[in-house]
């Protein structure tokens, strides 16, 4: 069984649990293709696919796994110098070389009023993984995916700013979502995923 995700996506969302469906179905051969960018089920034979996105449209069939959130992450030591969102204008922080993500980032208070900071930064990096090494080491601030930051917020080693803030660079509605290209019909193994992948990533 072929899925397709981002490399982030695959490297803190699926390897933990690998050896469980490994156990689970060891009749199931698994080839996960990890790739940062978006891939066609069709032509690259996959089975299943993992996005993160507002939406997704199309043929596929997809299903929505669970909401996902972002936070400006930081060491606590980095995190004294970002006292507010106001903070973002003048403090450099990590920024991801996406279009839309590394020029400015939207701020939504408790009383859902939106405002847009740009944001700057010597150091622009590809991969979330990344970011979050860095962010770790001290090197800045950066926006990070729930799922990515969760453990080293977990363990200290991050903080998330302003708690009562919502954060993001492009949308505040973002979802993880599974998809498949047919309804019917489905092989074995792709319903065994499907079911897994449910059972793990939803909340």
């Amino acid at each position: 069984m072929r899925i397709g995700c981002s490399v982030a996506l695959g490297t803190l969302c699926l390897t933990p649990h690998l050896t469980e469906f490994s156990q689970t179905y060891p009749e199931i051969t698994l080839d996960l293709v990890l790739e940062d960018k978006p891939t066609d089920l069709v032509s690259s034979g996959l089975d299943i696919a993992l996005r993160l996105a507002p939406e997704v449209q199309g043929y596929l069939i997809c299903s929505k796994l669970t909401s996902t959130t972002y936070h400006v992450c930081a060491t606590p030591e980095v995190a004294r110098t970002l006292q507010s969102p106001e903070s973002l204008a003048t403090t450099p922080v990590l920024r991801q070389n996406l279009t839309g993500y590394h020029d400015a980032w939207m701020v939504k208070s408790r009383d859902g009023a939106t405002t847009h900071y740009p944001v700057h930064g010597p150091i622009l990096m590809s991969n979330p993984l990344a970011l979050l090494e860095a962010a770790c080491l001290g090197a800045g601030a950066a926006l990070l995916a729930d799922w990515v930051s969760e453990a080293a917020v977990r363990d200290g080693r991050l903080v998330r700013l302003w708690p009562d803030h919502q954060v993001t660079a492009t949308n505040f509605d973002t979802a993880l979502w599974l998809l498949y290209s047919s309804r019917f019909y489905l092989p074995a193994r792709t319903r065994a995923g499907i079911d897994f992948l449910r059972a793990k990533l939803a909340p």
